[in-house]
């Protein structure tokens, strides 16, 4: 019943976030509102979900690990036990989630060129998300005891994958300055870049700039219409950050930082108890 709410939920905010571009289905010609409107949508997604899975681990995990403390003074089971099955009894649902979430969201939405270009990809940096937020909820609550303290670490780190991104603040601005450190720490990032390049990097459609805007000035127009590839159009809304070299560099990073918030959880629940 649990799952199942969890996933109606899910299905259900990836048809609303897809109808917003459902009646602009298939379309290789768009302005430069329409991209931004897409790359704002693919953001909603996965803060949304993410939001989603974290928050609503919290609780069910604060349970799991009171229950663990009791049986670890009575040693009916350790650590290493549990540690275990909190990841294995997540992942498959962590999956199916994620995998219907894509499915209806690009079937609603029809966000690039092709169901099928990118869709892979899209749905490995969605899972990624997905699996990172609900572990973080995990770890986060084998950290401290109060619940409360718990949901407000859980709201930073909510706040921080917001705003470093590379939509609230675009990348250029952040990258070689004073915001560089927690853009490049931050797995939104690595989530996102992932997955707007898996979808666009592709697709053959072509944006019409809008006049004096840094994207006509990057093409030399001198009269519209004025386009331009697709590419080109993410090259310059992310200042050349996001790009298509980066695709295996971001899952390496993102599967590290899955991993190390899989110790950090083991170790609290190991080393950490509570009164």
């Amino acid at each position: 019943g649990y799952n199942l709410a969890r996933l109606t939920v899910s299905a259900t905010i990836a048809f609303v976030l897809g109808s917003v571009f459902i009646l602009k289905r298939g379309q290789t010609l768009y302005s430069e509102t329409d991209m931004r409107a897409r790359f704002s949508v693919i953001f909603l997604a996965f803060i949304i979900t993410g939001i989603m899975a974290i928050l609503s681990t919290v609780p069910v995990m604060t349970n799991i690990r009171d229950m663990f403390h009791r049986h670890r003074a009575s040693a009916t089971y350790d650590s290493a036990s549990i540690g275990w099955a909190l990841g294995s009894a997540e992942k498959l649902f962590i999956v199916l989630s994620s995998a219907v979430f894509c499915i209806i969201f690009q079937t609603t939405g029809s966000l690039n060129d092709s169901f099928y270009r990118g869709m892979v990809g899209f749905w490995g940096f969605f899972t990624f998300n997905f699996a990172i937020y609900s572990y973080f909820g995990q770890a986060f609550v084998s950290l401290v005891e109060p619940s409360a303290t718990a949901i407000i670490l859980s709201s930073v780190f909510i706040g921080l994958n917001n705003f470093f991104a590379g939509l609230i603040v675009r990348p250029q601005l952040m990258v070689g300055g004073f915001y560089a450190l927690p853009f490049y720490i931050c797995p939104g990032h690595y989530v996102y870049e992932g997955m707007i390049i898996s979808l666009y990097r592709e697709d053959n459609s072509e944006v019409i700039a809008d006049e004096g805007s840094d994207f006509w000035d990057f093409l030399g127009c001198t009269e519209s219409p004025c386009t331009g590839s697709l590419n080109q159009y993410i090259d310059v809304f992310f200042g050349g950050v996001f790009h298509d070299g980066h695709i295996a560099r971001n899952g390496l990073v993102l599967g590290f930082i899955l991993v190390t918030t899989r110790v950090l959880t083991w170790v609290a629940l190991k080393y950490i108890r509570f009164g």
